[in-house]
């Protein structure tokens, strides 16, 4: 996601048990952006830090932790994408200090170029989200594992990943 952002970036390893390590890093290194997983973010919450944007991925964060974490940037982003398959494919951005409507904390987004998302679901029976991308090694359809449906906008909404992950296509 920080190539999709055009932003330069320093690689912290998120190793469990180096928090203070990444509360250094953060302090000294002063980035305009922060881009991590929900895991890492939790253990950062009683700290003192800032970044102007925080961007994360993977699962969900609730409302509370959107409040928890609204001291310690303006702006965040979630982004979704699948490793296996490629790059990112959707974002969504927000102000920190905005409260959150129901449903906003899962993840939203428009998919990015270069990739291609079907779901025949909607929001009252989401579906599972196949994912085709320029950048996966195999240029296939790939069964995400997440179910979820598109809006009349084109928007992607990811609900939920079952237990049990089919990677058939």
């Amino acid at each position: 996601m920080a190539e999709e952002l055009k932003a330069e970036y320093l690689f912290v390893t998120t190793r469990k048990g180096q928090q203070a390590l990444w509360l250094q890093t953060l302090q000294e290194f002063r980035p305009d952006y922060l881009f991590t997983v929900p895991s890492v973010l939790r253990q950062l919450y009683a700290e003192s830090w800032f970044v102007p944007n925080v961007v994360y991925g993977g699962q969900a964060i609730s409302a509370h932790e959107y409040h928890t974490l609204a001291t310690h940037c303006s702006q965040t982003y979630q982004g979704y994408g699948q490793t296996e398959a490629g790059g990112l494919i959707s974002v969504h951005k927000r102000k920190s200090t905005v409260l959150l409507a129901p449903g906003e904390e899962l993840c939203q987004g428009f998919v990015i170029e270069g990739a291609h998302i079907e779901c025949e679901g909607t929001s009252e029976n989401p579906q599972p989200l196949w994912l085709q991308s320029e950048t996966a090694h195999v240029a296939q359809k790939y069964a995400t594992g997440d179910i979820g449906f598109k809006d009349a906008d084109g928007r992607v909404h990811v609900l939920d990943r079952p237990v049990e992950k089919n990677m058939l296509s």
